[in-house]
């Protein structure tokens, strides 16, 4: 507010629906809340773990309804020459956004009521299946959604956060023993472990049996692939990955040195022109300076304490304490955390989204 005089500003990355850091923080802690809360019950009762997991599979339905209801829409919308609507203006970063945020909240529900096991039954293996299932078919109805409206990180944050859902749901299932004995789930602990490798087999190989999987789903359907534009449209290049590493390269260094200490949140309207900032999240360097990025490494580094102490006292007998929803955590967070550094200014809602939903840990009382 200082720095544009405007209050407008102000609100726009604070509790806007844009670039709303604290309105999408807020809205990921409630959601938080709730979700242990269901954990907690479900766990109390086999009635209410029943019911939860029932009504997690009736949202996952009518969200896979609604998604593939949006995409026929905009299918209708489609150009002759490219996988693109007509009306493509630019203004897809807040609905990728939106989408991605959905995709996060259903897949943290989903592992909420996965890991509770003392109350499991066929039935509600079955319905936690079937779950998963319709979660897999809104997570392609959002990636071609996504492209539609030209958002490629639309596409690559929704298909590679269920790539982290299938990774996190077959390790813990192989590796729970292991998970058990570790005081502490951190990054150090698990990268010499087992889980690592298991990691890295099951990334890889899904991967590639995903892409095979869609490329020839695409093909079956007589969609080209060469039509998207995460391939540039058939020349083989990703237009924002180079329009993003252009501007790196081209104004980091001078939106840095404008105000290199506290920094100037206006910075690039002051350079280099209106929109040319850095899309990554280390633009908190260039906009806030060395104090507020220090600042920002601080709240990450206490955020990824908070994952780590899986142990404490306070959170005993809590959702946030268990291993598995530790493990959950961690994928969340340094997933989530990659994307916005290599495509997202600072302001990205999904990121603090995330940081609410999957990272911050609260005590609910029964």
């Amino acid at each position: 507010m200082f720095d544009s005089l405007s209050f407008e500003e102000l609100k726009k990355i604070s509790i806007g629906t844009t670039n709303g850091m604290v309105f999408s923080l807020i809205a990921g802690s409630i959601a938080s809340i709730s979700l242990i809360t269901i954990n907690d019950l479900s766990n109390k009762k086999r009635s209410i773990y029943i019911f939860s997991t029932t009504f997690l599979f009736i949202a996952c339905v009518l969200t896979l309804l609604l998604s593939f209801q949006t995409l026929s829409m905009k299918l209708a919308e489609i150009r002759s020459d490219v996988f693109l609507i007509v009306e493509q203006d630019g203004f897809y970063q807040r609905s990728a956004a939106f989408m991605f945020m959905l995709f996060l909240l259903l897949s943290t529900w989903f592992i909420s009521l996965f890991l509770v096991e003392n109350k499991s039954t066929k039935f509600t293996s079955t319905v936690l299946f079937l779950a998963f299932m319709s979660l897999t078919g809104v997570a392609v109805a959002l990636m071609l959604t996504s492209q539609l409206i030209g958002s490629n990180a639309g596409l690559v944050t929704v298909g590679a956060f269920w790539m982290v859902l299938l990774t996190h749901i077959i390790v813990y299932r192989m590796d729970k023993n292991i998970l058990n004995k570790l005081t502490y789930l951190k990054i150090k602990s698990l990268l010499f472990s087992r889980v690592s490798l298991h990691v890295l087999a099951i990334v890889l190989l899904g991967f590639i049996f995903t892409i095979s999987l869609l490329g020839y789903a695409l093909d079956a359907a007589g969609i080209d692939i060469e039509t998207f534009r995460i391939v540039g449209f058939g020349d083989g290049n990703i237009s924002s990955v180079d329009s993003r590493l252009e501007l790196l390269m081209a104004n980091f260094l001078t939106h840095f040195l404008y105000s290199p200490f506290f920094g100037n949140s206006m910075v690039d309207t002051l350079t280099t022109g209106p929109g040319t900032y850095v899309h990554s999240s280390i633009s908190v360097l260039t906009h806030y300076g060395i104090l507020g990025f220090t600042l920002f490494l601080l709240f990450l580094y206490f955020s990824y304490r908070d994952v780590t102490r899986s142990n404490s006292v306070a959170f005993k007998n809590n959702m946030t304490a268990h291993k598995g929803y530790k493990l959950y955590q961690l994928f969340a967070f340094f997933s989530v955390g990659m994307f916005g550094l290599f495509s997202s200014f600072f302001t990205w809602m999904p990121f603090w989204f995330c940081i609410g939903l999957c990272v911050i840990s609260f005590k609910v009382k029964s």
